[in-house]
């Protein structure tokens, strides 16, 4: 408890003064209630006396036997009919309004009614009704047009609520006081009302101490509400600092379990380069065969005429039949620089650079290098290729082991049930889209199979025969280039793959027009600026996410590229705000990124994810932001 007041000093004087502030507000409302009673009793006091007045004024006075209490007023001496005898010999006398409310008022009152009053005037007729000090003052206001006059005095020790109006000449008044030269409507005096609040103050007291227990148990209920608080805070506390010290722990065997895992993706990805490389070297072995076949006709040819150059030259005849000669030579060792070349570019590891390429020469280009071995084989190749060469954006080396596999699927699916068998290779295209369908007629496949074909190390082949990676790398490399790969088979009729790729034409034009990079990086907005520039698009900048926003109310782009952590406006708040904005329903948003998507907020997660149309994590090159570029404009 000790502690709890050291430590809470100031909020417990505070509570103190609130409570404190709460029982004079009462003592004051209390009072103020005692102020505005006595001021209603004396106006009823006050209404009172007008109504005894008024009554009177209207039936000129009343007449009354005469009394030691009551005798003649003197100051009516000037009214011949002051003093009459009844019909029975009883001398009466006229009590006028003043008179009579006198009398009424110096009548014996109950210890209960603390209130008195009288008629008073500046210039009264009877000096008894001479006005004191305070009642001057009172009149004199109403002279200067004042309707009321109320007062709080201390007299004696004692409170008193002085309380006055004025009474204003009307024509009954005139009978007692037109020799005074009154006019009716002007201020004749007034009728002054004194109460004495001991009572009331007494009743207002009384109130006040019956509030003071209940202020008393409000204040102790709020300190020990206060303090049992404040344990339970400080439990709080301590359990939240444990649960802290665990999350810490728990938070860094994470980052840990993350780097681990950072390192074992890199990992993957080298051995998977690897498998995919040996893949090749794999596919090399069963080409040698082939290849050597391919290389040692043309050798052949080059010997043999080499041959008959030698043979001619000595002959010294027939020099038309040199140049023809050499030619043939020179068709061989073409041949030759053909097949090595294609050999070479298949071998090689594959570096993730997109190129224009021609389709239908990637293609021959891979027949070339397997022709040997298909006829060997007795498979037949067929194809049926367009007019116009198709141009997509690829990489060369992937793309020709794309087509390696498929033609060598197609040779071992050809094998299985047959000596010999015919590869169609048929290819289609239109402004949106390249189609190259090739077709066997092998072993084909069942339904289950079908269902697991591109996944990862499931093959169809022997044990031995494959490694189950052929299809799966296929099929993740034409995605990424925005393109499918879809198969459709029988059993004992022969399976069709189709391969689809979006055209060179539809990729420039959904990657073109006016992009916003908004990076608080200068170096990254410059490189950035450089790669989309390259792309064709035309680049404005923007240091923050609030620039952004500004240039973006007023201008509309196409796509919007933003880093998340910056100063101002953070990229997933710009975002949301940008999404408000009518004029950018067409724009595409790419959020970059260089922190961990771990640690962002939930809030900052949801926007990413809904908002957004690409994600895409730093570092990056050229060739992946072109990806995200084709992927937001789908």
């Amino acid at each position: 408890m000790l502690y709890f007041l050291r430590t809470h000093l100031w909020q417990l004087c505070l509570w103190t003064t609130l409570v404190a502030a709460s029982l004079w507000y009462d003592y004051y409302d209390v009072h103020e209630h005692v102020v505005d009673h006595a001021r209603n009793d004396a106006e009823i006091v006050f209404a009172r006396d007008l109504q005894y007045r008024m009554w009177a004024a209207k039936h000129g006075g009343v007449y009354v036997p005469v009394t030691r209490e009551t005798p003649p007023n003197p100051n009516l001496a000037h009214l011949k009919e002051r003093d009459v005898t009844s019909t029975t010999g009883v001398k009466l006398t006229l009590l006028n309004p003043a008179y009579m409310m006198r009398q009424v008022n110096e009548l014996p009152k109950s210890s209960a009614d603390n209130a008195s009053s009288h008629i008073t005037s500046l210039s009264p007729i009877r000096l008894d009704n001479a006005a004191n000090p305070w009642e001057t003052k009172a009149l004199l206001t109403f002279e200067n047009g004042a309707r009321e006059f109320t007062e709080i005095v201390q007299e004696e020790k004692q409170s008193y609520l002085h309380f006055m109006r004025p009474v204003y000449v009307e024509a009954e008044c005139l009978k007692c006081h037109a020799h005074q030269g009154y006019k009716i409507g002007e201020v004749r005096g007034g009728i002054s009302v004194t109460l004495n609040l001991r009572n009331l103050q007494h009743e207002a007291n009384l109130t006040v101490m019956r509030q003071a227990p209940v202020h008393a148990t409000l204040w102790c209920l709020g300190v020990l509400f206060a303090f049992a608080f404040q344990r339970l805070r400080l439990k709080k506390e301590q359990e939240v600092a444990i649960v802290n010290e665990a999350l810490q722990e728990k938070n860094q065997e994470l980052e840990l379990q993350y780097a681990q895992l950072q390192q074992s993706h890199k990992e993957l990805g080298e051995m998977q380069e690897q498998i995919v490389h040996a893949s090749k070297l794999a596919s090399i072995g069963t080409l040698a065969a082939g290849v050597a076949h391919e290389i040692n006709n043309p050798l052949q040819i080059i010997k043999g005429y080499g041959q008959l150059l030698e043979k001619q030259l000595r002959q010294e005849s027939r020099p038309d039949r040199l140049g023809e000669l050499l030619q043939k030579q020179n068709n061989a060792l073409e041949r030759i620089n053909s097949i090595v070349n294609g050999l070479r570019t298949f071998a090689e590891p594959s570096r993730d650079i997109l190129v224009k390429v021609d389709l239908h020469q990637v293609l021959l280009n891979s027949l070339e290098l397997v022709s040997g071995i298909f006829q060997k084989e007795n498979i037949q190749i067929e194809t049926s290729f367009q007019v116009t060469a198709p141009i997509i954006s690829a990489n060369v080396g992937k793309l020709q082991q794309v087509f390696m596999n498929l033609l060598s699927n197609a040779k071992d699916a050809i094998k299985q049930v047959k000596d010999s068998g015919v590869i169609l290779i048929v290819s289609a295209s239109t402004d949106e889209q390249v189609t190259i369908k090739i077709s066997d007629n092998g072993v084909g496949m069942e339904a289950g199979e079908l269902e697991q074909i591109f996944s990862p190390f499931y093959t169809t082949k022997a044990p031995g025969k494959g490694t189950g990676l052929g299809l799966s790398i296929s099929h993740s490399f034409i995605t990424s280039l925005g393109g499918q790969i879809f198969v459709e088979s029988q059993k004992n009729v022969g399976s069709t793959f189709t391969l689809s790729f979006p055209a060179m034409a539809k990729i420039e034009k959904l990657v073109s027009g006016k992009v916003l990079v908004v990076d608080d990086e200068k170096d990254v907005r410059v490189i950035l600026a450089a790669y989309l520039s390259d792309f064709g698009l035309q680049v404005d900048e923007a240091l923050d996410g609030a620039e952004a926003l500004s240039k973006l109310q007023h201008t509309p782009y196409d796509y919007v590229i933003s880093d998340i952590i910056m100063p101002r406006l953070s990229g997933d708040q710009l975002l949301e705000e940008a999404m408000k904005l009518p004029h950018l329903s067409k724009t595409r948003f790419i959020i970059i990124t260089g922190g961990i998507v771990s640690e962002f907020s939930p809030l900052q997660k949801k926007r990413i994810a809904t908002l957004s149309h690409c994600f895409l994590a730093k570092p990056f090159d050229h060739v992946a932001l072109k990806r995200a570029l084709l992927l937001a404009s789908r």
